[in-house]
């Protein structure tokens, strides 16, 4: 089940989709906490991302955790 929020609010390591590109978001940086730093994919390859960006993730099934 996909659901949509910011990123901000999203918890550290989560994966989530943004523009159709799967992200990890990995922490918010220092600067007023207005951007997040994610790895493109499974990469260590990474991009500020405003966490004022809506963005989709994935709930498991039974446990509604977030993957």
């Amino acid at each position: 089940m996909k659901k949509e929020k910011t990123l901000g609010s999203l918890p550290d390591n989560t994966k989530f989709v943004f523009g159709g590109v799967e992200f990890l978001k990995k922490f918010t940086t220092d600067m007023e906490e207005e951007m997040s730093i994610c790895h493109i994919g499974d990469t260590n390859c990474a991009v500020y991302i405003s966490n004022c960006a809506w963005v989709a993730y994935e709930l498991r099934d039974s446990t509604s955790e977030i993957i």
